[in-house]
């Protein structure tokens, strides 16, 4: 791979996906849409191929958060518009909360619809001692995703601290991917050994090749009877033969 490449992603072909951690602002990219566009392609083919799809419960309430904000934004956007007269609307209705409680209700009326139409985990975030410690090792020595231009980055860590636990239990380190657009949370994976992807269209491209089985089967025949040689190289076959 060259640099530009594994800046995206360092997912192996051979590399079979079963659990995929979203980030906060895979969602805040697609504005908070669930119905087309990449996130919305991704979901179904994760629905359709049995993936697990998971996020923390810091993410959760960030997302909670900027969904709260987004409405508070386009609110104001609409109510300036019908105040210089571009639009036509009920001025009552838009001037004051009502317009933009509604907006804010109904986003995490879809967000939780998308929560369960999708099966999505949520997992809480907790830190033991060990954990704490790591957490303010990171903190203080500016170790990713703390940089020296982002230096309150408690939240990305203690999700990050959480799916890096996540996998050691699991001991899957090659079929869980973090899907995030932040170079620090990037830097985070690669120094812990985190298989990571930037965009969710290759996420989804991936999903769909590794079900497609005579083409996975034929990119990564190499590395298939590799594994294979090494298995049988370390067996005792015993033949029996009845007469």
């Amino acid at each position: 791979m060259n640099q530009n490449k594994d800046n995206e992603t360092n997912i192996k072909e051979h590399n079979l996906i079963k659990n995929v951690f979203l980030d906060t602002n895979i969602f805040s990219s697609a504005k908070f849409n669930y119905n087309s566009g990449n996130l919305c392609n991704f979901l179904e083919n994760a629905k359709e191929h049995s993936i697990q799809v998971y996020i923390t419960s810091v993410v959760e309430t960030e997302i909670k958060k900027q969904i709260k904000d987004f409405s508070q934004k386009h609110h104001e956007a609409i109510y300036n518009a019908i105040l210089n007269g571009v639009i036509k609307h009920d001025m009552e209705f838009t001037r004051g909360n009502d317009f933009c409680d509604y907006m804010e209700s109904r986003l995490l009326e879809l967000f939780s619809n998308m929560i369960d139409d999708y099966d999505i985990k949520i997992i809480p975030c907790s830190l033991n001692v060990d954990d704490t410690d790591l957490l303010m090792d990171m903190h203080y020595d500016i170790k990713p995703p703390f940089t020296k231009y982002k230096k309150s980055e408690f939240k990305d860590s203690i999700s990050l601290i959480n799916i890096l636990n996540f996998i050691r239990k699991k001991d899957s380190w090659h079929n869980t991917i973090f899907v995030t657009l932040d170079s620090g949370c990037i830097l985070f994976c690669k120094k812990n050994e985190m298989k990571y992807c930037r965009h969710i269209s290759k996420v989804s491209d991936i999903i769909l090749s590794q079900n497609d089985h005579d083409k996975f089967i034929e990119k990564n025949r190499d590395t298939i009877f590799q594994y294979l040689r090494a298995y049988f190289n370390d067996k005792k076959i015993d033949y029996c033969i009845e007469s």
